[in-house]
């Protein structure tokens, strides 16, 4: 099988698992390699992502931002888990889920009601209302 060799791999995002190693604990031993260049967070799915340092959903957004004129000010942002909190952090108004893991509700501005709760919906109609 040929592989194709990607000359600038700043974009490129792996997904480690271990069948026997929990991903926080996966996570801890990524981290712990003393090594630089890269980003390394969870989700809560089976698997720990490793990415080029820098390539974040906080430095997505700032990228969409900036190529469409949005402030940042101006940006609403949901999330639940750790690989969101620089999301959150970075968005004007960082929104964490109800059942968020700790470090996405530290990162937030607010949290709002579950997912069976429509907590989304609950935030935008605010949101818009504010605007009205």
């Amino acid at each position: 099988m040929h592989r194709r060799r990607f000359p600038d791999c700043a974009g490129i995002k792996r997904n480690p698992y271990h069948p026997h190693v929990s991903p926080p604990e996966l996570l801890a031993a990524v981290r712990g390699l003393g090594l630089g260049g890269f980003h390394a967070t969870h989700s809560g799915a089976a698997f720990v992502e490793v990415a080029a340092e820098g390539l974040t959903k906080a430095a997505g957004l700032a990228l969409l931002c900036g190529k469409l004129g949005v402030a940042q000010a101006d940006t609403l942002a949901f999330g639940d888990a750790p690989n969101d909190a620089e999301m959150l952090a970075w968005a004007g108004r960082g929104v964490a889920m109800e059942s968020a893991h700790p470090e996405a509700r530290a990162a937030a501005d607010e949290v709002t009601l579950s997912n069976e709760e429509d907590g989304v919906a609950v935030v935008v109609e605010r949101v818009l209302a504010e605007l009205a």
